[in-house]
């Protein structure tokens, strides 16, 4: 099955912050997972300067050098990335680089977010199960996925928080009006769930009725906990985040 990886990573004045830079690493250490395009939208705020330096971060992707937009954010770009895509008959992983502009949530709720958004999307032992389930009667797989309407902000019946996700590329091509979205700052959280029913959807990791809190670090360390995630799991888990941010859980 050819394995599609579309990515959107904005560099704030051009900068390649900390956490890119973790994104980056997390990336990187699951990119043979990728046997397809990869295809990158490297978004700047001033097309005018020498972004060479971004550039030289995505050797072997098909990159794009594009104009930032602070309210649309990746979904200026989305659909046009996903029609870039070749192979139908084809999965493909959606990704962003989480937190690569802010601070706001504490390093260790950003650290564990955003590990987690490669981990359980990417690890070996998810990605059997993920590619199985597309190839049924799924249309999407993700992680967090919240089991209801989040308004004002995310007001699809469910979603996945965080964004990252994979999706049967045939699928969503073959579904009416999926290019048509409305841009804004939550319009590919919401993607899914305007595509598809729940039933349709996968995942791998947490799924629930409630719009719990994911920008607390309580929430992180009672998911990620090794009784939650059992022994394997959380050996697994640990030796990935120390090998990105180069230090164990606390």
């Amino acid at each position: 099955m050819i394995k599609n990886l579309i990515y959107f990573c904005y560099f704030k004045n051009s900068v390649i912050s900390e956490y890119t830079l973790y994104n980056l690493k997390a990336l990187n250490s699951y990119l043979h997972n990728f046997n397809g395009q990869k295809i990158v939208k490297i978004a700047v705020d001033d097309l005018t300067l020498d972004n060479t330096h971004l550039i030289s971060l995505f050797d072997g992707f098909e990159y794009e050098l594009v104009q930032n937009h602070p309210e649309h954010r990746e979904s200026e770009y989305f659909i046009e990335s996903i029609k870039q895509i070749k192979v139908k008959d084809s999965i493909t992983f959606y990704a962003h680089n989480k937190g690569g502009t802010t601070d706001d949530y504490g390093d260790d709720t950003i650290k564990f977010w955003l590990s987690s958004m490669y981990f359980f999307n990417l690890e070996e032992e998810f990605q059997k199960v993920i590619e199985t389930q597309l190839l049924g009667d799924k249309t999407f797989s993700g992680i967090l996925r919240k089991d209801i309407n989040c308004s004002p902000w995310v007001c699809t019946d469910w979603h996945y928080s965080g964004t990252f996700f994979w999706f049967n590329t045939h699928k969503v091509l073959n579904t009416p009006n999926w290019d048509i979205i409305k841009k804004g700052r939550f319009s590919i959280e919401e993607y899914p769930g305007k595509i598809c029913s729940l039933t349709d959807s996968y995942s791998t990791f947490i799924q629930q009725s409630e719009n719990y809190d994911s920008y607390s670090l309580g929430f992180w360390k009672n998911i990620l906990s090794l009784d939650n995630l059992g022994e394997n799991y959380y050996t697994l888990y640990n030796n990935f985040f120390k090998n990105v941010f180069n230090h164990e859980i606390d």
